[in-house]
């Protein structure tokens, strides 16, 4: 298989917030174990025989600023990576100035700092921590100083959705480069509150209006798959697996997998080199069984939405797949 474009690593799964959304696969309560410093360094170097392939690299968690051998880690990416942009996904409220800087100095492309409201009580509900909002927002101001660049993430669930539109103009006068929409995935500590979490049908709609909007003012991304039947008028966005596009995810513990919704894994990157690992089915195809419920639909593009959150949840997640499997079980 081609290597992908891009990887996501998540170098820890320790977190301090307590986000009722979080989608992490150890965010119920398992235990995943953490690669010691050296055997973080020596997994950068098993990437370098990709480092024309690799144009993106994403260090996530858990809280990637809770490592505090961080800046050494991106420094050793950057020496095996020359070309490939780096990202740091955090939750911002560890992105001091100093540590922004730091990150810059060694090697670090750009920052991707979640606002989930322009309402603190909101965004400080959802992640669990009273004045988080208020740390993110100095995060931004942390992370324009020091000359990264800065993508803002909203996840869009039942509690927040309706302030799109508020959020991302916020982050766009704070200095974000883009804004990026995930629709709520069930998965991790989400997935026990999955159905009160999902937004309604309405939301969805009006959601898709407000992206409409913006994007004739603004950067705005989709980020997660987003099916039609939810979002029309908006891209097809189906699952990447198998794709150029694929973002596979190397775990805390060097454990490659599909994605990062995907629980299930096909190997250490530490024992087995990168493009042995993407030939095994797993990363060939999207895992999980097709929605029954999809069968016949029109948009054969949408290849279902997220396998994973769908196989996760054990039920069907999207709008057009709901109403059919509602209307099954009522004959």
């Amino acid at each position: 298989m081609t290597v992908p474009r891009s990887l996501v690593w998540e170098v820890t799964s320790r977190c301090s917030l307590p986000c009722v959304h979080c989608y992490n696969v150890w965010s119920r309560g398992e235990h995943m174990a953490e690669l010691a410093p050296g055997d973080r360094l020596r997994l950068v170097e098993r990437l370098a025989p990709h480092r024309r392939a690799l144009r993106a690299l994403t260090l996530s968690g858990g809280e990637p600023l809770l490592l505090s051998d961080l800046e050494q880690l991106v420094a050793g990416i950057r020496r095996v990576l020359p070309r490939a942009q780096i990202n740091i996904a955090t939750h911002g409220l560890l992105l001091t100035p100093q540590r922004a800087r730091a990150l810059r100095r060694a090697g670090a492309s750009a920052v991707q700092l979640t606002l989930l409201s322009a309402r603190p009580d909101i965004h400080d509900g959802l992640v669990g921590q009273q004045g988080a909002q208020m740390m993110v927002l100095a995060a931004f101001a942390a992370a324009k100083q020091a000359g990264l660049g800065i993508a803002s993430f909203f996840v869009g669930t039942r509690r927040n959705i309706e302030g799109l539109p508020g959020a991302a103009k916020l982050a766009l006068a704070l200095g974000a480069d883009a804004v990026v929409f995930n629709r709520f995935q069930p998965g991790g500590r989400g997935l026990s509150r999955w159905r009160e979490l999902t937004p309604t049908p309405d939301q969805l709609a009006r959601a898709v209006t407000e992206i409409q909007r913006l994007r004739a003012r603004a950067p705005l991304a989709l980020g997660t798959p987003l099916p039609p039947c939810e979002a029309v008028g908006l891209e097809v966005l189906s699952c990447p697996i198998g794709t150029r596009n694929a973002y596979p995810c190397i775990g805390p513990d060097g454990n490659l997998r599909p994605c990062n919704h995907w629980p299930v894994g096909g190997g250490s990157l530490l024992e087995r080199p990168l493009e042995q690992l993407l030939k095994q089915p797993l990363f060939r195809r999207p895992p999980g069984a097709p929605a029954p419920e999809c069968q016949g639909c029109r948009w054969t593009r949408c290849r279902g939405g997220c396998p994973a959150a769908r196989t996760l949840a054990g039920a069907a997640i999207y709008r057009a797949a709901r109403e059919k499997a509602t209307a099954s079980a009522a004959r």
